[in-house]
């Protein structure tokens, strides 16, 4: 195989057909399940019916995320430069280390003072 070409040999067609016929299984396999379930759209497709695993949930919200600049831009920038732009994703992670440190605060004073929601909320609390 020559890896420098810039045609199609038959790997690659196999894989565009696999990812094509996938994605029209996976509509062709939703629209039967809507169609079983007679609901249509309600909170329940967007809550998924609150019976899914935190592993789940973080999936879709993860996915939900994910675009054309992340599979081509990023990539692209980490070959021109040579450093791995991604890093800039993990600053999820100290946004979920900052909520887990902030939420039992939160708790703490919807307990004490009544509701306290938002940041607004407390900042109003706090200052007036």
């Amino acid at each position: 195989m020559n890896w420098n070409s810039h045609e199609f040999i038959w790997l690659d067609w196999t894989i565009l057909a696999v990812g094509i016929v996938a994605v029209i299984w996976a509509v062709w396999r939703s629209v039967q399940k809507d169609k079983r379930s007679q609901q249509g759209a309600s909170s329940e497709d967007y809550l998924f019916g609150k019976g899914e695993p935190w592993y789940i949930i973080g999936a879709a919200i993860f996915a939900a995320n994910i675009g054309s600049e992340h599979l081509v831009g990023l990539a692209g920038t980490g070959a021109k430069s040579g450093v791995g732009m991604a890093h800039w994703e993990m600053q999820g992670w100290m946004i979920l280390l900052l909520g887990w440190l902030f939420v039992p605060f939160y708790q703490l004073l919807n307990n004490k003072m009544g509701k306290i929601i938002t940041m607004p909320d407390f900042l109003k609390y706090r200052y007036t």
